[in-house]
């Protein structure tokens, strides 16, 4: 599955144009991010993908 890429309207301390969620979530773990500095549609998709993950560690576990 392809990962969303996000247009960088949010950190322009950051070079890149555009940011995949992966990049985004790393981001936010390391303090290089502010959750709610983020806008809405990328708080969404991290959402939907730390979703995701909890999903898929919850299924390797049983």
């Amino acid at each position: 599955m392809p990962t969303k890429l996000f247009k960088n309207t949010f950190a322009p301390h950051v070079d890149n144009d555009e940011l995949p969620v992966s990049a985004i979530i790393l981001g936010l773990s390391l303090g290089v991010f502010h959750y709610d500095e983020l806008p809405s549609e990328v708080q969404d998709a991290v959402d939907e993908e730390m979703a995701r993950r909890e999903t898929l560690e919850d299924d390797e576990t049983q």
